[in-house]
């Protein structure tokens, strides 16, 4: 008879393996291995955690929630079972009971940087804005150089209505964590929705080559490919120069440029000075098609927001 305790060989190998099989995206395989690993430990947090999580990624929100509430039944001083039920409720859009699981957590293990993620991310979808901003510098106080600390600082940001600091955050969490598809699809909608749409459409195309199945990123692509061919037929051929983007005064400084040329051009009294003029606007009209900025639209100091839902909807976040 299989000894019935979490410390048993067989229980320790049959999560061991589960794992496993959770890194390489096989969750239903890892479903009946921590099935029988429950059958072996009972009252253990550790598969039940798993199986949870299985269930989120195979959206069985029920499974999830009952294993999960399982978990902090067998183990209530587990940070780990607290803070992954915290996600889960996230997931099923309950913010507000989210966040309290989250400080559950946080209660348990105050110095942990995955506990500290969390409770700012429930926070931040609780609009608990003190505490959001309260964990985000507690991040950059512990773990300056985690990617999470940057991508929770981009996540703020943008539900505070500031898309440019938002982005700058990303591309920070993307430097640190360069094989996140995820981090490239946001960046690629942040560019995409400012008008940016070279630059967005090449963070989609990098993001799909790092998950080729996220169909998802395959709709982005093909809108912006679309509006692409649509604004510019050598736009699949041609080559585009990447941008970080341009600020509200240089982007208000080269259209008044363009202002200037449009009217040496319309009041020249000389072909130098019509020239001069047509040069000018066609440098400045290449200089902005080449960015993906729509040049006869005024610039907004705030830039376009992407639209709530679709960002904060939970599709971009990476809770593993």
């Amino acid at each position: 008879m299989v000894d019935a305790n979490p410390d048993s060989r067989t229980y320790t190998e049959l999560c061991d393996k589960a794992e496993y099989l959770m890194d390489v995206n096989r969750h239903a395989e890892a479903v009946r291995l921590l099935t029988d690993a429950v059958r072996v430990a009972p009252d253990a947090a550790r598969a039940y955690i798993h199986l949870a999580w299985c269930h989120r990624i195979l959206k069985n929100p029920s499974d999830s929630l009952k294993c999960v509430n399982r978990a902090v039944e067998a183990e209530p001083e587990s940070a780990w079972a607290h803070r992954v039920r915290s996600l889960i409720l996230f997931w099923l859009d309950k913010p507000v009971a989210a966040f309290e699981a989250a400080a559950q957590a946080l209660n348990l293990d105050i110095d942990d940087v995955q506990s500290i993620y969390v409770y700012g991310l429930t926070a931040l979808h609780a609009e608990r804005n003190a505490e959001t901003q309260s964990a985000i510098e507690r991040l950059f106080l512990l773990a300056p150089d985690w990617y999470s600390t940057h991508e929770l600082l981009g996540w703020a940001n943008f539900r505070w209505k500031r898309p440019r600091e938002a982005e700058r955050a990303f591309r920070e969490a993307l430097a640190r964590n360069p094989e996140s598809a995820e981090l490239q699809n946001i960046i690629g909608e942040l560019c995409r929705e400012s008008g940016r749409v070279h630059e967005g459409t090449q963070f989609f195309e990098s993001s799909l080559r790092l998950d080729p199945t996220n169909r998802q990123v395959q709709q982005s692509l093909r809108d912006s490919q679309k509006t692409l061919t649509q604004n510019d037929p050598f736009a699949r051929t041609t080559t585009y120069e990447s941008s970080a983007g341009l600020d509200f005064e240089t982007q208000l400084g080269v259209r008044l440029l363009f202002i200037v040329g449009f009217i040496l051009v319309i009041g020249s009294m000389s072909l130098f000075v019509f020239v001069l003029g047509a040069i000018l606007l066609g440098w400045l009209f290449f200089f902005f098609r080449v960015r993906g900025y729509n040049l006869l639209k005024w610039p907004s100091r705030n830039g376009e927001t992407p639209t709530e839902s679709k960002m904060t909807s939970g599709k971009f976040l990476n809770l593993k």
